[in-house]
């Protein structure tokens, strides 16, 4: 892929892709290999500190009209889903998604951007859109996705290992519900109808079905309770998570 006046080059990471791995795994075996996923990327920031990355990349979505314009996802989810957003400091969380930061991170570390896990080490590929930001975003794009189990709490990962690598966690939480919004937003977007399974999804990096949405207002609402300016909107998020809900399983 040519971007500019240079190449980007990747090698293969094996397959499958990290998503599929821990959607097929039981809760200890999920935590374990998000765990070494949470490793790898911090080795990935450090390793880019190191050559001095955060100077080359872009930074992203930084400022309030940027964070403003990605809160719109909610507006548009509330609308589809006929579920009215709650009360909540918009400007604030703008604000806390808006800020500026320093650090070279991978951004998209999705599951599906990721392989391996068997020996240890789980390997991230596409690289596209690496940038400068917070390191805790990487931990968003990790665990606010519809690869990871239902039966997980994804905040009891994802906002101390925020906090061990220095972000905060007021910040983290709003980042995280923006992202879910725009994750199930895309997810009904391109809902491709009833027989668009999950595991098509994961398998095939897809968006689209009922249970991603279901998997992401769970995740939406675990996020929502790490700060008291992201917690007016966990209700919505779990009403969102059951309405989405398998009344077949």
């Amino acid at each position: 892929l040519a971007f500019g006046h240079g190449w980007l080059l990747q090698e293969s990471a094996g397959e499958p892709r990290l998503g599929e791995v821990v959607d097929a795994s039981v809760a200890s075996a999920a935590t374990a290999l998000l765990d070494q996923a949470i490793s790898s990327l911090a080795a990935i920031h450090e390793a880019g500190h190191a050559a001095g990355l955060e100077d080359v990349v872009p930074a992203y979505a930084q400022g309030d009209g940027t964070a403003r314009a990605l809160l719109t996802t909610l507006d548009a989810v509330a609308e589809a889903t006929l579920l009215p957003l709650p009360s909540f400091d918009r400007d604030h969380i703008a604000r806390l998604v808006g800020r500026r930061g320093d650090a070279f991170i991978k951004w998209d570390a999705r599951p599906a951007n990721a392989a391996g896990g068997e020996d240890g080490v789980v390997r991230f590929f596409d690289w596209q859109h690496a940038n400068r930001r917070h390191r805790g975003d990487d931990l968003v794009w990790l665990l606010m996705d519809s690869a990871i189990p239902p039966a997980l709490d994804v905040g009891t990962i994802l906002f101390p290992a925020a906090e061990a690598w220095g972000d905060d966690v007021p910040r983290v939480a709003a980042m995280a519900v923006a992202h879910a919004g725009t994750r199930i937003h895309g997810c009904l977007a391109h809902a491709a109808g009833p027989d668009l399974s999950l595991a098509a999804c994961l398998a095939n990096d897809w968006l689209g079905s009922r249970e991603a949405v279901h998997r992401l207002g769970l995740h939406g609402a675990a996020a929502a309770r790490g700060s008291v300016l992201t917690a007016p909107l966990g209700p919505w998020f779990t009403a969102l998570a059951e309405a989405h809900a398998d009344r077949n399983a």
